[in-house]
């Protein structure tokens, strides 16, 4: 498609969207943590889990391919994150990555951005086609 055909809203949300999640991203990698405890291990398998039903459902939709996956595609790469994340928060919101539980109950390496990742949920309801796209398979 068009980007220029995209409404001004849209493309607003989009940018939004985009700013919230390098925000995340940056925040992110800045304070992976070391396992301390098997509930943390448990949470930590859990966000595993995620990362992996998200990216067969990529796959079964046609949005990415295993071959990208085995060259290690840089886009995929990146991607794969950013995708699992929202479907850890629209498509599954009560695993993983549920933001409205106690903070003790979500995993300590998402714990610090349980507000941004309120946010990017919030910017993403009802979700972009893709996301749910990816829901009905």
């Amino acid at each position: 498609r068009n980007p220029g055909a995209y409404p001004d809203k849209i493309k607003t949300s989009l940018r939004v969207f985009d700013h919230l999640f390098a925000e995340f991203e940056l925040n992110y990698v800045s304070a992976m943590v070391p396992v301390k405890s098997a509930k943390e291990y448990d949470a930590q398998l859990d966000v595993a889990v995620l990362f992996s039903e998200s990216l067969e459902r990529a796959i079964k939709a046609g949005y990415v391919t295993r071959e990208q996956i085995e060259d290690c595609d840089p886009t995929v790469m990146i991607t794969v994150p950013r995708l699992a994340i929202v479907c850890g928060l629209l498509i599954y919101p009560l695993g993983a990555l549920n933001v409205d539980r106690p903070p003790d109950q979500l995993s300590e390496m998402f714990r610090p951005f349980q507000t941004l990742l309120g946010k990017i949920r919030s910017c993403n309801k009802p979700g972009p086609a893709a996301i749910l796209d990816l829901k009905l398979q």
